[in-house]
């Protein structure tokens, strides 16, 4: 009957266990895209800029639920060219185009290259963090009128 006692006492402990440590080591993002890029109508000819304070620039909102403060590292794969399907349209990013904050504001803000993987240390789980990502669009004369598109790949990992 002890004999019996200690493997239940050790089969519960190893459940335990396991439960503490998946709980523990468990390392999960959440991201949300809360706006698209949009440049609206674009004249023939001319040149759209929409910087990452404007209301229509990209924006994500990430948080992780893993225990502690981790090292997120966050990169974009991003279009050269919006398309329509018969023309293409050349699209810019860069430095000045793209941010993030621990704050849904303007102020505080951090630029950061879209074309490169960027760390951000020291983040802490379940809090909100805030990417913007703007760019430039260049109609040139020659393209068809429509709606051109384009994919925005955004990868937040651990």
């Amino acid at each position: 009957m002890n004999n019996l006692f200690y493997s239940y006492f050790r089969l519960i402990l190893l459940v335990l266990f396991m439960f503490c440590t998946e709980q523990f080591f468990a390392q999960t993002i959440y991201i949300t895209k809360l706006n698209d890029l949009n440049f609206g109508d674009v004249f023939i000819g001319y040149t759209k800029d929409i910087p990452h304070t404007d209301i229509n620039s990209a924006k994500f909102k990430f948080y992780h639920t893993a225990f502690g403060r981790k090292t997120i590292y966050i990169s974009f794969t991003l279009p050269s060219n919006l398309s329509n399907g018969i023309d293409q349209i050349p699209i810019t990013f860069d430095q000045n185009h793209t941010a993030w904050s621990i704050k849904d504001q303007v102020s505080g803000r951090k630029n950061f290259n879209p074309f490169s993987r960027y760390k951000i240390k020291n983040v802490r789980s379940y809090r909100n963090y805030y990417i913007w990502l703007g760019g430039m669009l260049s109609a040139t004369p020659g393209v068809s009128y429509g709606l051109y598109e384009g994919t925005i790949i955004l990868t937040v990992e651990m």
